[in-house]
């Protein structure tokens, strides 16, 4: 019986770590700041999720990037500049500690 289960077991773990391998997700091209504005003001974006330090979005194309905002930047025309280049755009709220950690 015991000989039964450690088989099952390491079959169970060749199993999800076969899954795993096909499961890889491509990361995010990183864009420079100046770059992301360039791509916006020439209307190849299609959205962006605005969060504390990090833009997520995706092009025209449907190719995922990230930029990386610089710090103490308080840039309010990006906002008019995504507007009028027709980017639909989303913020996203930081997540507080839990009352665990």
């Amino acid at each position: 019986m015991g000989k039964n289960l450690i088989v099952w077991l390491v079959i169970a773990a060749v199993l999800l770590t076969v899954f795993n391998s096909f499961n890889v997700k491509e990361q995010p091209t990183t864009l420079t700041y100046s770059d992301f504005l360039a791509q916006v003001r020439n209307d190849r974006v299609d959205e962006v999720l605005i969060e504390e330090e990090i833009i997520y979005g995706k092009n025209k194309s449907g190719e995922e990037f990230q930029v990386v905002r610089p710090p103490a930047t308080n840039d309010t025309k990006l906002i008019d500049d995504l507007y009028n280049h027709n980017v639909k755009f989303d913020g996203k709220l930081r997540e507080g500690q839990s009352i665990l950690t």
